[in-house]
């Protein structure tokens, strides 16, 4: 694992907020990157998590560039309205792996994974959080998680590691 600074992933997932394809997620990245990091929530209309965003990027977690196997213990234990599936709240990765091969999950979730398997994009990068370096939580890019796994490809991630985080529920 390779040590990053915490204003490369927040700026980051700002950039994946508003960006709707791999050109405008670079483009918008390089403009983020330029703004004072206490104006990235307004560009990214996230004022209404303004307080967890200042918690992974602004706080004491310490982040790495790395991959992560595919059989990893992934679960979604924070962030069921970033996460968009209501019904996934605790569920594992794998359970929304066997949604998808069971065409549980809603189509547009399946097509945007679908398209990321086409090509596998490694940017941008998942937004991943671990207290134990054990079991690990999807922040953002749960969609790329997910085409990587059915790949069985390490998924590469932005790991945030700390002891507690105020964003878990």
């Amino acid at each position: 694992m390779k040590r990053i600074k915490s204003r490369l992933v927040g700026a980051t997932f700002i950039a994946r907020e508003i960006s709707k394809n791999p050109k405008e997620f670079r483009q918008n990245l390089k403009k983020i990157l330029k703004a004072p990091q206490k104006e990235w929530c307004k560009i990214g209309k996230c004022e209404e998590y303004q307080w967890s965003f200042d918690d992974l990027f602004l706080g004491r977690v310490r982040w790495y560039e790395t991959k992560i196997k595919p059989d990893s213990d992934i679960v979604n234990l924070i962030f069921d309205h970033l996460l968009n599936i209501k019904r996934s709240h605790k569920k594992t990765i794998m359970g929304l792996i066997e949604d998808y091969k069971k065409n549980k999950l809603k189509k547009k979730d399946k097509d945007i994974i679908n398209k990321i398997r086409k090509n596998l994009k490694i940017n941008p990068r998942v937004i991943a959080l671990t207290t134990d370096k054990k079991t690990i939580a999807i922040y953002d890019g749960w969609h790329t998680a997910m085409a990587f796994i059915l790949e069985n490809k390490k998924i590469p991630a932005y790991l945030g590691i700390e002891d507690s985080f105020k964003c878990y529920r």
